[in-house]
């Protein structure tokens, strides 16, 4: 099981990153994931170049009007992913990620994570929250072998997903204030360089909320990458025999 991801970039060339990466690593058997909005964003520019550069692959994209990641989604994905031992590319949000990361998972498959939103900040987990009988449950996995963003296509996001990114980080005030109450009360694991970077990080969002909720690219793509740099943090909390940290590219340029 990956625990973290052995390279991250944030830049506007992440479908480069991919075709390069996957031929650095001979993965030549692929599997893309994404839905009609997200195939439209940045699904289609990956599978084209994809394609071009020779690889193995097969595309699922669901056409419905919400993707759910329930039991039947589950389903479609592993039924079109068929037999072959292929890594999987989840081009979306959080939920897509989700249901790539379990079907994945338990094909003792790897997937590559290209973000089309910076809906969640989730991304790089471990865990995917799944609707299981009408319950939301989170089900340990795995994190994304590679994460490739592009800065582009997450600014120009629809708001509304913007927004959720943002609540996101909003909420890890108070997941910070639980952490330490878990430390002061039954003394469990606790990093005061990781729970700090994060409030860090949630406090350059809050400063530019109104950009942000107004749209400007470079709010939005900030609060992104601060998002990422609290990530890179929690990855320097490696399990036995794992490495320290990815390989990370973080650049602004953009539009």
């Amino acid at each position: 099981m990956a625990y973290r991801p052995q390279a991250v970039t944030i830049d506007n060339c992440a479908v480069d990153h991919l075709v390069e990466f996957c031929r650095t690593n001979y993965l030549t058997k692929l599997f893309l994931v994404a839905d009609k909005n997200t195939f439209a964003a940045q699904g289609k520019a990956a599978q084209e170049a994809l394609l071009a550069a020779g690889f193995d692959l097969k595309s699922t994209v669901f056409t419905g009007e919400e993707v759910i990641a329930d039991a039947a989604h589950v389903l479609d994905v592993l039924i079109a992913a068929g037999s072959d031992v292929r890594t999987y590319i989840a081009v979306g949000s959080g939920t897509l990620t989700d249901i790539t990361r379990f079907a994945s998972h338990r094909t003792h498959s790897q997937f590559i994570s290209m973000p089309t939103a910076p809906s969640v900040d989730g991304f790089a987990s471990i865990g995917a929250p799944l609707i299981v009988h009408g319950v939301k449950i989170t089900v340990i996995c795995q994190a994304p072998l590679a994460l490739f963003a592009d800065i582009n296509t997450l600014a120009n996001a629809p708001q509304a997903m913007i927004a959720a990114g943002f609540a996101d980080m909003l909420g890890k005030l108070t997941s910070i204030a639980d952490w330490r109450i878990g430390r002061l009360l039954w003394n469990e694991p606790y990093d005061e360089t990781i729970a700090q970077r994060t409030l860090d990080a949630v406090q350059i969002c809050v400063d530019n909320a109104d950009a942000i909720g107004q749209g400007a690219w470079r709010a939005s793509a900030g609060c992104w990458m601060r998002c990422s740099n609290r990530a890179t943090a929690c990855w320097t909390l490696a399990a036995p025999g794992q490495p320290r940290a990815p390989s990370i590219i973080i650049r602004t340029t953009g539009r």
